[in-house]
């Protein structure tokens, strides 16, 4: 039982350090996303300066989608930053499920060691019991 619980929190760890990588990598496209945007914001700004009207609002559009992008990437951390803690959980509760089944496995050993030393000292007794009655 315990090393079946055991492979059903390895395969529970594999899952949340896949979705972590996933997350990560997202974390990775959203980080591109906010650089591009704000090198776009930072030469809309520059042009103003010539065209000020249209170029400002182009600068309050990229300014807006800038905002958008970071409240995004804080979102993102926010989640792989609870995947982590997933993966940890997970880690320590697979960790624990092997420990107890290795505890088991031992205690189990013992008692059959046990047993086999009963049973020899049974069969020590049944062949003096049957050497006196012959």
């Amino acid at each position: 039982k315990m090393e079946e619980e055991a492979k059903i929190a390895k395969g529970k760890l594999a899952d949340l350090e896949k979705q972590v990588a996933t997350t990560q990598k997202q974390l990775a496209e959203k980080d591109a996303e906010v650089k591009s945007a704000r090198e776009k914001l930072q030469a809309a700004e520059r042009e103003t300066q010539g065209s000020k009207g249209k170029m400002e609002e182009e600068a309050k559009v990229a300014k807006g989608k800038l905002a958008e992008l970071e409240k995004q990437v804080a979102t993102t951390r926010k989640q792989l930053s609870e995947k982590d803690g997933e993966v940890t959980s997970a880690r320590e509760k697979l960790q624990a499920a092997e420990r107890e089944a290795h505890a088991s496995k031992t205690k189990l050993e013992e008692e059959a060691k046990v047993a086999k030393g009963k049973l020899a000292e049974l069969e020590k007794q049944v062949a003096a019991t049957r050497k006196q009655l012959s």
